[in-house]
């Protein structure tokens, strides 16, 4: 690949992340390389004994006592995965590994696959199983015998494919294999996946992991293993390396494309070579002068760059006798001698830190570099004390660090090479530079929102914690790009937490507050859909939105808007009576109907407006009285300036009639009907509960005398006028006219009418007569909800003032956990741009689908990168067999290192009591414990949401078919809907095939007797 800084071939290194020998994440691997300490463990005696070493294997002259340690390989977050505890013991730990890291780096760049458009890609590689070598017989044992699940379990080759699936990542997936190069050639295919617009963001990387961690080694003179545990690279006394575990992964998109992103740039890479070494050389496992040579001449070439160019190279390193020979002779053929002999380039190899980490020792040298870099540091390369006779060459141009100094700025961007070569013999070779400079933020004091999700509360708790810590530490980072990344870089998961802040100071505070405002939100809530309710009259409130009038320009053009167009048919401006301080004449002012109807369709239109354009997309519209003037604006049947026109005549037609008043009754319309005298009417349904009567001030009074002589709750509504009722029928006549010259359009957005109770559909006639009728016919709000909400769970937003509306859904809906009501603006005081972030951060923790890149608009801050989620692990390894017990000695299923299975508990969690589960229920419910190595069931789990899949499932049918001599089908155990219950019922239905009524009841009453003894160790 060629390049040069800028242009479309570059590649930004967008996101990186790793676990390490000493160090569990990137930023503690710096730390680790710039402090110069070594991760090389020399276990003490009692260590020794307690991993099961014997004395004559520490006994031996040639035994080393040091090892390279990874903390805690064997644990794992199945559940945050979808794996079922059984499964996850049987996975390769460096699956497991890797899966969490790919997370963790996707995170650091600020990408999440669910909602990113491009496509990612992913390459990367493995070590040989040693998970599997040792604990064949115990993992085939655990999975039933099933040899072809613990291939897909164990392979080498389903590493990157396992993760495109769990991740959702939809490019090229590819496991790459070339040995000790493996994670660098996998960054040579990933920027050619880029390059030739294969993939729009590509992972890249290795993972190896060890069993041996807890003991040393045996020295092998003329091997490959050091005499005393210490890689020394390069230096004169190098007498080889020392294993590690560990994994490595980058994220990089086109260069061009980061920088218009906004995405942070850690650094970039120029170019990538890989080639072979052929048979030009010793022996297959010995390296090539003339092939590395070749290989790193040809990454210069294609980057156009000279060897001054280059200030650092990360090597391969090994610290062998032959291997450092050998590279360092191609290092200075393909450089060449130093014109000035000065020793600019400097040398080393974190193998002398960390050991060598065998796949992923590529990209763990290209993270360093990348660290270096961005640092602007070298960091010393320890055990370095005599150079090796290759570096004393004349003119040589490398010099091995030995401290931690700074990186010198010579005028041009600082660059490294790094180097892997496999055993075998195929090569790779990057070099990588310095990221272009980034602009500063946008600055300013406005408030943020952050939002936080995690798979559980006590995750997200510790995510809140860490996040705090790490902004701490940092005080460099930008308030709006880490609110973006978190709003547009993160998954969505269940337990969600908002936080809205200016201040890093208040930032951090209120992340190690203990949330007041935490969701969990149920997989039937994901997504949940938006309803737009427009209160109508009312409503109204003096200066409710000043604060957002004056802070939010978008929100201000359109009061500004309706505000104009109002003024120009009504000689009105509605602008000091919502957008300044409340006083006590424009209070009253505001409740006279030739201001309350532009007052309140101007607050309800440009609230509705901005929601949208924060990307709250709303499912349906319905609005109360007046207010659905703005549900008809907003969903297209009206275009603003004929509504705003006939809102405009509707508001003096009615100013014109006597006055009137109107009370709302807590009662339903037909225990209302006796009070209807004279005048009143029903002018509204809001609820099975409560109606709302209009007409003559002296009737609603009498009516009100009877209410309160028989004790029933009422009030008065702030009104001018008796809407909907007989005092409008002289205005009717005038808005069917006015109505006459406005375009009606269809609805682009489902419309509800409070006439009909009904979505407007593009067939239906609103038009003039309509909305004569709207005028005069009752407002039949609570008609209008249940067709709003026909499908299932709704977040219900008021848009408007107060929370009348919501209260009337909360009278209709009652404590259902499927509806939830979200208020725009307070009852009382006064609501700011801060207020609503919050309101539009619980619409999010409800389950709400934001487009945030709506919410942004044209220019958006840029992503950053931030701490890593944390994963609740837990360890999952089998249980050697005994020697007492051999090999294949029963089917035995206690394998886990932790006894999960125990006694299946099904749990009633609220949905049925635990007696109420019968005795095929438990037994079936006992067979996917069997199956999962689960601990408990509720009724509400379904197979595939513990962990199932469609080749357990396999295991599933094969038991219930042992037990009944049925088969039940696959598609129920794998369905969306398929718990324990279902799964049950289709087996009853199998079992009635050919059966009598009275035969079956007879069958089913005989295996409940065979269960009922067992039934205390299933239930609690």
């Amino acid at each position: 690949m060629t390049d040069q800084t800028g242009d479309s071939h570059s590649i930004a290194i967008i996101g990186m992340a790793g676990r390490f020998p000493g160090a569990k994440n990137v930023d503690e691997l710096w730390q680790l390389l710039k402090s110069g300490r070594h991760a090389v463990s020399r276990p003490s005696a009692a260590e020794l004994e307690a991993a099961g070493v014997t004395s004559a294997f520490t006994g031996h002259p040639n035994y080393v006592n040091a090892c390279v340690k990874l903390d805690a390989y064997d644990r794992f977050d199945a559940e945050f995965f979808g794996y079922s505890p059984l499964q996850a013991t049987s996975l390769d730990p460096q699956g497991r590994l890797f899966l969490e890291c790919v997370w963790e780096g996707l995170e650091h760049a600020g990408y999440d696959p669910t909602s990113y458009d491009g496509v990612i890609g992913i390459f990367a590689g493995s070590g040989a199983n040693h998970y599997l070598e040792r604990y064949r017989d115990e993992i085939v044992e655990l999975n039933a015998g099933n040899h072809h699940q613990t291939s897909l379990d164990g392979d080498k080759d389903f590493l990157t494919m396992r993760a495109s699936y769990k991740l959702g990542l939809n490019g090229p997936s590819m496991a790459v294999q070339s040995a000790c190069s493996s994670s660098l050639v996998a960054v040579h295919l990933a920027c050619q996946s880029l390059l030739t617009f294969e993939s729009d963001v590509v992972l890249a990387g290795g993972v190896s992991i060890k069993l041996n961690q807890s003991y040393g080694y045996l020295y092998e003179e003329g091997g490959i293993a050091s005499r005393d545990g210490n890689c020394r690279p390069y230096d004169a006394d190098a007498s080889g390396t020392i294993g590690g575990s560990g994994c490595g992964v980058v994220v990089l998109k086109r260069l061009d494309e980061a920088i218009r992103d906004g995405d942070e740039i850690h650094a970039v890479i120029r170019s990538t070579a890989v080639n072979n070494d052929g048979a030009d050389k010793a022996g297959f496992s010995a390296p090539g002068i003339k092939a590395q040579t070749q290989l790193i001449a040809s990454a210069m070439a294609f980057a156009k760059l000279t060897p001054t160019d280059i200030g650092m190279v990360e090597g391969h390193g090994t610290g062998t006798v032959l291997g450092d020979a050998v590279e360092l002779t191609a290092l200075n053929e393909s450089f060449g001698a130093s014109q000035s002999g000065q020793r600019w380039c400097a040398l080393g190899s974190i193998k002398s830190n960390i050991g060598h980490l065998d796949t992923a020792s590529g990209v763990t040298g290209l993270i360093k570099a990348v660290l270096c870099l961005k640092n602007k540091h070298f960091v010393p390369t320890l055990h370095f004390a005599k150079p090796n006779p290759a570096l004393e060459t004349p003119g040589n141009p490398f010099f091995v660090n030995t401290e931690y100094v700074p990186w010198p700025d010579h005028g041009k961007p600082r660059r490294a090479g790094v180097s892997s070569f496999g055993m075998g013999g195929t090569n790779a070779h990057v070099i990588v530079e310095e990221a272009p400079a980034r602009g500063a933020g946008p600055g300013g004091d406005a408030s943020q929102l952050f939002l936080l999700s995690a798979h559980t509360g006590e995750a997200l708790q510790q995510l809140s914690a860490e996040l705090a810590s790490y902004i701490e530490a940092r005080p460099q980072l930008d308030l709006a790009k880490m609110a973006y990344t978190l709003q547009i870089g993160r998954r969505r998961l269940a337990h969600r937490r908002v936080v809205v802040a200016t201040t890093r100071e208040e930032l951090i505070r209120a992340l190690r507050e203990a949330p007041s405002d935490a969701q969990a939100v149920h997989d039937s809530h994901l997504n949940r859909p938006v309803i737009f309710m427009f209160p109508g009259q009312g409503s109204q409130r003096s200066g409710a939105v000043q604060s957002i009038y004056d802070s939010e320009p978008f929100f201000r053009a359109r009061i500004d808007e309706c505000a104009d167009l109002f003024k120009v048919h009504l000689g009105i401006d509605v602008r000091p009576f919502i957008c300044q301080a409340e006083d006590v004449e424009s209070a009253s002012a505001i409740n006279a109907t030739l201001i309350t109807q532009p007052a309140v369709f101007t607050v309800g239109y440009s609230l509705a407006r901005l929601w949208m354009h924060w990307g709250v997309t709303p499912a349906g519209l319905l609005g109360h009285s007046v207010g659905e003037y703005i549900a008809a604006c907003i969903s297209g049947v009206l275009p603003l300036p004929d509504c705003v026109k006939l809102l405009a005549a509707r508001a003096r037609l009615v100013d014109a009639q006597p006055g009137g008043a109107m009370l709302a009754v807590r009662r339903s319309m037909d225990e209302c009907r006796p009070w209807l005298k004279n005048s009143l009417s029903i002018a509204a349904i809001n609820s099975a509960s409560q109606c709302v009567i209009s007409g003559a001030s002296e009737d609603i009074d009498e009516a009100a005398g009877m209410l309160a002589a028989a004790d029933i709750e009422h009030h008065r509504l702030p009104v001018s006028h008796a809407f909907h009722s007989s005092m409008m029928d002289q205005a009717m006549q005038g808005l069917e006219q006015a109505a006459q010259g406005c375009r009606h359009g269809s609805p682009r957005l489902p419309y509800i009418s409070c006439v009909t109770g009904k979505p407007v559909r593009e067939s239906d006639a609103i038009g003039p007569q309509y909305w004569a009728r709207h005028l005069r016919e009752p407002v039949n709000f609570q008609a209008a909800l249940t067709s709003a909400t026909t499908g299932g769970a709704t977040i219900l937003l008021e848009v408007g003032s107060g929370h009348a509306l919501c209260s009337l859904a909360r009278q209709q809906f009652g404590a259902s956990p499927d509806y939830a009501y979200v208020g725009s603006l307070a009852s009382h005081g006064k609501s700011g741009r801060t207020d609503l972030l919050s309101k539009l951060g619980s619409l999010w923790s409800l389950g709400a689908n934001i487009d945030w890149n709506l919410f942004h608009g044209g220019t958006p801050p840029g992503r950053i990168g931030l701490v890593a989620y944390p994963f609740q692990r837990q360890r999952y390894w089998v249980k050697p067999f005994e020697k007492s017990e051999g090999r294949h000695s029963t089917r035995q299923r206690p394998l886990l290192a932790q006894d999960r299975a125990g006694d299946i508990k099904v749990q009633p969690d609220g949905v049925a009591a635990a007696n109420e589960w019968t005795g095929l229920e438990a037994q079936v419910a006992g067979f996917w414990q069997e199956v999962l190595g689960i601990p408990s069931i509720r009724r509400t789990d379904t197979f595939m949401s513990l962990g199932g899949d469609s080749l357990i499932a396999l295991r599933v049918i094969a038991r219930i078919d042992d037990e009944f001599g049925v088969k039940i089908s696959t598609r129920v155990l794998i369905s969306a809907t398929g718990t324990v219950e279902e799964v049950t019922r289709e087996l009853v239905a199998k079992l009635a095939d050919g059966l009598s009524a009275g035969e079956m009841s007879e069958y089913m009453s005989g295996l409940d007797a065979v269960v009922s003894d067992s039934e205390s160790s299933v239930t609690e």
